[in-house]
């Protein structure tokens, strides 16, 4: 026997990812098996990626879990990565107040790396909306704006922990109204949703490259 014959290839080791957020994120878990160019692997050699929505979430849903969801996807996927897409639906409240908001965001962040051991937290850029429930639509995008410079700026690489990196989504997708759907003018249509995933898929492989 030579010892071309002994030589064993290791697959590469699979990094488990989740992806987190309200109803965004939901419709991305569906929409992998639904539209054909689009996969529920997200076509990475690399990562494991599942996702996990919370319909109308705000920050404190995720904080408080109390259908204990989260915790036990958490515990069960045991992921390395969690990317998060949030923020919308907590400018969107009549009670509505940024540097809460911002605390909670550090204190839910703390929670995922000492309670379950998350080595890298990516935090998504918050979408637009072109029709708001609680709010005004001119209000809702200047605090979009505002709270993503405030959390560029916290969790910027140049600025913060490597553990956590704050993620702007290209492709204009936050920069045109033709990637939301007409009829409800806040979530994404097919277009959209596309250039979401194939966002999340850049984040990861910028993270966990092959």
């Amino acid at each position: 026997m030579s010892n071309l014959d002994l030589v064993t290839v290791q697959a590469p080791k699979k990094h488990n990812v989740l992806v987190v957020g309200h109803s965004f994120v939901t419709r991305l878990g569906n929409d992998v098996y639904t539209i054909p160019s689009l996969r529920p692997d997200f076509g990475l050699d690399q990562a494991e990626v599942h996702c996990l929505g919370f319909g109308g979430g705000v920050i404190s849903t995720l904080i408080k879990d109390e259908s204990r969801r989260l915790n036990g996807k958490l515990r069960s996927f045991r992921p390395e990565m969690v990317i998060l897409q949030i923020g919308g639906n907590d400018i969107d409240q009549e009670d509505y107040h940024p540097q809460v908001y911002m605390e909670s965001v550090k204190h839910f962040i703390t929670k995922l790396q000492t309670e379950y051991q998350v080595q890298k937290v990516v935090l998504c850029e918050i979408f637009p909306r072109l029709k708001v429930r609680h709010t005004d639509v001119d209000f809702y995008n200047e605090e979009k704006d505002k709270l993503n410079r405030e959390l560029d700026a916290h969790y910027s690489v140049r600025h913060a922990s490597p553990d956590v990196v704050f993620w702007y989504h290209r492709g204009g997708i936050t920069s045109s109204a033709r990637y939301f759907k007409k009829v409800d003018r806040v979530h994404l249509n097919e277009d959209g949703t596309k250039r979401f995933y194939f966002s999340i898929r850049r984040a990861i492989g910028s993270i966990y490259p092959l």
